[in-house]
């Protein structure tokens, strides 16, 4: 059994203003929207004060949804949990097979993710079970009647219908290679054309060995020409006749 001291108190954190509870709009999802915006016209107040929190049976890395009078999150102990918004007290609860995600709720739905590689939707108000099914993928996106879920372990992207699974067929995308910019040659050998004999910076395996020129081996050659000359005036010296 977990210590109760290994608990965390439920990471939703509901404030009110001092002198009175505003009632806030809907966010039904993880940063708000399903472009993740994270804004809303609400104002949030100078001064705040803990209206109630609530202990799950693990540790809680699910973002809150808050829908018609709700909060819905889910935790690690395999559940997604439904308060009331106003005093905290638990509504219903839902057990998945595995720690639960961040949930989006839509017309009257909750869809939520769960470590298990399903994707569950319950009914909002009784928490009854609508459909789950096992896509490998975690987040849901809700649009149009529609759920997609991606970031699966199979390489697929799912499309269904809200109130069946199997009403759209599964997505594998074809993934197109990003083509890589051409390269610019340039004419290090000094020929007038930039060609595949030059050097080129940007692939240094377009090039070709006899015509790189950098400072290291114009050194080399440098070098191995003055060895070369030294060589042959000392051979010739000791040809030429004692004078």
């Amino acid at each position: 059994m977990m210590h109760k001291s290994t608990k965390i108190i439920l990471a939703v954190v509901v404030f009110i203003l001092l002198t009175g509870v505003a009632q806030a709009s809907d966010w039904p999802m993880f940063q708000h929207d399903a472009r993740h915006t994270g804004y809303t016209t609400e104002k949030v107040p100078d001064e705040l004060d803990l209206l109630w929190s609530y202990e799950t049976g693990d540790w809680v890395y699910s973002s809150p949804a808050v829908v018609d009078g709700k909060v819905f999150v889910g935790s690690s102990d395999n559940k997604i949990y439904c308060l009331n918004e106003n005093t905290g007290k638990l509504i219903w609860s839902y057990e998945t097979e595995g720690y639960a995600y961040s949930p989006v709720v839509a017309n009257g739905k909750v869809f939520i993710g769960s470590n298990d590689d399903k994707i569950y939707c319950i009914n909002e108000d009784t928490g009854k079970l609508i459909w789950s099914y096992e896509t490998g993928g975690h987040l849901p996106a809700v649009a149009d009647g529609r759920v997609f879920v991606g970031g699966s372990d199979d390489n697929k992207i799912y499309c269904f219908g809200e109130t069946t699974p199997t009403s759209k067929p599964t997505l594998t995308p074809t993934l197109k290679p990003t083509p890589s910019p051409v390269p610019t040659l340039i004419d290090s050998d000094d020929d007038g054309v930039p060609d595949k004999y030059d050097y080129n910076p940007y692939n240094p395996d377009i090039q070709s060995r006899r015509d790189i020129k950098t400072p290291g081996f114009e050194a080399v050659f440098a070098i191995a020409g003055l060895l070369a000359v030294s060589y042959l005036l000392r051979k010739r010296k000791d040809h030429e006749p004692n004078r």
